[in-house]
Order: structure tokens, then sequence, then C-alpha cells
């Protein structure tokens, strides 16, 4: 279940992308003394990139938006009964933020080209 408004835009990226880029940033001149944002290869809405966790997983999920009061109110009934405690207003917050960087500069300078958002059951730490 997450709020109806968690919209904020993501780049999820992998882990073989990230450690890529770390090496090609080391080899090439045009990198030296610049930094980058490094994300994946897509803007997803927050929606969206849950949506495509929970196919990965290996039972079926449906993934419910309700309106946000409702959402806090379930939150803080959660929060009472003892779970959820690590959900607070700014965790809320981030999930209607962008998140998302121009890779321009990393294409153009060390060839950067991230994947697509498709997480593997395995890549999730999650057994058959």
């Amino acid at each position: 279940m997450l709020p109806a408004n968690a919209t904020g835009l993501r780049q999820p990226v992998h882990v073989d992308d990230l450690a890529s880029a770390a090496l090609a940033v080391v080899t090439q001149p045009a990198t030296q003394q610049r930094s980058y944002a490094v994300g994946g290869g897509e803007v997803l809405a927050y929606t969206q990139m849950v949506e495509r966790v929970l196919a990965a997983l290996p039972r079926p999920a449906r993934l419910y938006q309700v309106p946000p009061g409702l959402f806090g109110l379930a939150l803080t009934t959660a929060q009472r009964l003892g779970r959820l405690r690590g959900i607070n207003a700014a965790a809320l917050q981030r999930m209607r933020d962008d998140l998302v960087f121009d890779l321009e500069p990393a294409r153009r300078d060390f060839g950067y080209a991230p994947r697509a958002f498709r997480p593997l059951p395995e890549e999730l730490g999650i057994g058959e």
C-alpha cells in the first residue's frame, strides 16, 4: 500500500552500472577533477518502481494506492502497534520528491550507458 501521491521520479540504478562507472572514470582523462551524477537508465515514478519490484517477487503481489490521509492514518495505527517504525514524515515526503539526475555529462565523458530497471528476484535477495 502506498499513498496515491507517491509520484516522485526516480532513476533506480543497478550496482553493476555503478561499478562500471567507477572503473571508467579512473581511466578517462576527460573525467579528471570532475564529479558525476549517475543514475539508472530510465526515469520512473515512485509507484512504477515499486510495481516493478512487486513484479519480480516469486508470489504475485498487488500495489494498492490509497488517499494520502488514509495512508497516514494506517501508518499511524501500524506504528502504534509497533510496526513500520522506519517510515516517518520525511520518508513520506521523499516519495513525492523527484530524485533524478542529468546523465549526459557521464554519457559524453566516459560512455555511461545504464540499464533499465528490471529487477530479478535474486538481485533483490529473494530466493525461489
